[in-house]
C-alpha cells in the first residue's frame, strides 16, 4: 500500500484548522444551546392552545405586517371602468377559439 508522507509544516496547519473548526463547533453550538434555553423562559403568549414564547409571537406578528403591507388591496392596481372596456379603440382579448 502507498504511504502518504505529509511535512510537519504541513501537519501544524492541518491540526491548527482542526483546531479553530473545534472551536467554531463550540462557540456557535453553544451559542444555538444558549439561545434556545432563553426562549425556553420567555413567558407564553397566551393564545389559544397555551401559546408561543413571546420573542416567536413578536417575529410572526412582524412577518404578518410585512405580508399585510405587501399584499394589501391599496396597492392592486387601478381596474378600467366597464364603461371604458368596451370602447373603440380598446381591445379585448377573447380567449378560446
Amino acid at each position: 500500500m502507498n504511504e502518504v508522507r505529509v511535512s510537519d509544516r504541513e501537519a501544524k496547519k492541518y491540526t491548527r484548522r482542526s483546531w479553530l473548526a473545534f472551536a467554531a463547533l463550540l462557540g456557535f453550538g453553544g451559542a444555538g444551546w444558549a439561545g434556545w434555553a432563553w426562549l425556553r423562559r420567555q413567558p407564553l403568549d397566551g393564545g389559544i392552545r397555551g401559546g408561543i414564547p413571546q420573542p416567536l409571537r413578536d417575529a410572526l406578528n412582524g412577518s404578518d405586517d410585512v405580508f399585510t403591507r405587501t399584499f394589501s388591496n391599496a396597492r392592486l392596481l387601478k381596474r378600467i371602468p366597464e364603461i371604458r372596456s368596451g370602447e373603440e379603440g380598446t381591445r379585448q382579448r377573447q380567449s378560446g377559439p
